[in-house]
């Protein structure tokens, strides 16, 4: 009997592919399911399922369908699973009776991509983001020694994890080496260090319990570096100032505050040897960007001459330090460690075309100037955002989404 209804089934799915039906309902055991797969039949996990392979000469190619029992009506639910993974259609019958279903056509795109990357597309469509790029930095990171050219082309194509963050800059930033097992020996030696800079200060009567974390902080790279001023009790320089600013935003983003010198350290340095020659031609792109993005915005500051006086070296030395909150900040550092310091010209222009409506009705260049040093904390996120987008499509820069 069994073997009965299988043979029936294929003969039937077999009628209708030769008659170009894309798929039918049929009357199967309302107990039982098997799998009809190229003349053999087993069961598979108790399910009703049924797998012809099509012969024909004009459908090549194996087709899927699951067949399952309708709990509301009796009837058998009849899916196609689809001809080289199309979309999925259902369709309901009473036991015996017959029926079809007709699958609608999708893009060719959707139609070649594979489980996973439909699982994405869904994901970003409710508005998850990360959940495979999360796992893919979890594969990554199980390598020994880690592989710094993958990880900067990482962090350069999505966001690093939050949980990930901070070790991924230590990393990129030689803070810890590549090989991990080292990572908690060199952990406690960069304390110790630490812990002896800290204490010749102390010794010395540079620095006391009321000073300030982030003053403390540049002595101590003022020690290391052999350039420690004679008085200390005088206002910083302006590249003293960058460095205040930088590790200012690092220490409320680090987990204590041997992290958050030693990686304000290794990326102010690093950042400022490797970029010393590009940041003087950063404004130069500024203006040419914003002439390509918005020319009638960058005539209203060319006319009000405020162009010239952006505080434009102050956000790149700084990579906006001090001017945006760490929640964005974040993100744009984790393109600069790993490579780019070209993002900071677009999220310069990004603040400039955020706030365009505000800045053309300014006449006057000290007005705009004064806007632009304290620009508002509220749309910071979608600052950085557009700066990405922008960024990706200038310099070609791997695309995230």
């Amino acid at each position: 009997m069994r073997w009965g209804v299988v043979l029936w089934v294929g003969a039937i799915v077999f009628w209708c592919d030769r008659r170009r039906v894309d798929g039918i309902v049929g009357a199967v055991g309302p107990d039982r399911g098997c799998i009809l797969r190229q003349g053999r039949a087993h069961r598979e996990g108790g399910a009703h399922c049924v797998r012809v392979a099509s012969g024909g000469r004009e459908r090549p190619g194996v087709r899927e369908m699951m067949v399952g029992r309708n709990r509301n009506t009796g009837g058998t639910i009849f899916r196609d699973v689809g001809f080289r993974a199309r979309s999925t259609e259902t369709a309901v019958a009473d036991c015996g009776g017959l029926g079809e279903t007709r699958r609608p056509r999708v893009p060719m795109a959707m139609a070649e991509d594979n489980p996973r990357n439909f699982r994405s597309h869904y994901y970003k469509k409710v508005g998850f983001h990360g959940v495979d790029e999360k796992r893919s930095l979890e594969i990554l990171l199980k390598d020994e020694p880690l592989d710094l050219e993958k990880l900067c082309t990482f962090s350069q194509r999505f966001p690093i994890p939050t949980i990930y963050r901070i070790l991924i800059w230590k990393v990129l930033l030689g803070v810890l080496p590549p090989h991990q097992a080292a990572h908690e020996a060199v952990s406690q030696q960069r304390a110790e260090q630490h812990q002896d800079v800290l204490h010749a200060l102390r010794t010395m009567r540079l620095t006391g319990d009321g000073a300030p974390d982030t003053h403390t902080m540049l002595r101590m790279l003022q020690l290391e570096n052999g350039c420690l001023p004679r008085r200390c009790d005088q206002p910083p320089e302006e590249e003293e100032g960058d460095f205040i600013a930088v590790v200012s935003s690092m220490s409320e983003i680090a987990e204590n505050e041997v992290d958050a010198y030693w990686l304000a350290k290794c990326f102010f340095t690093q950042f400022n040897n490797k970029y010393v020659d590009s940041l003087p031609h950063l404004p130069k792109s500024l203006e040419h960007y914003l002439g390509v993005e918005d020319g009638r915005l960058l005539q209203h500051l060319r006319g009000t001459g405020a162009l010239p006086r952006l505080p434009c070296s102050r956000w790149f030395s700084r990579c906006f330090a001090g001017t945006l909150p760490n929640k964005s900040l974040e993100r744009v550092w984790d393109k600069i460690m790993s490579g780019s310091c070209k993002i900071l010209v677009f999220v310069a222009m990004g603040i400039l075309l955020t706030f365009k409506m505000t800045l053309m009705t300014m006449n006057k260049a000290d007005s705009i100037v004064q806007f632009l040093e304290k620009i508002p904390q509220e749309n910071t996120d979608a600052i950085v955002t557009k700066a990405i987008e922008l960024w990706q499509k200038h310099t070609g820069a791997p695309v995230h989404t």
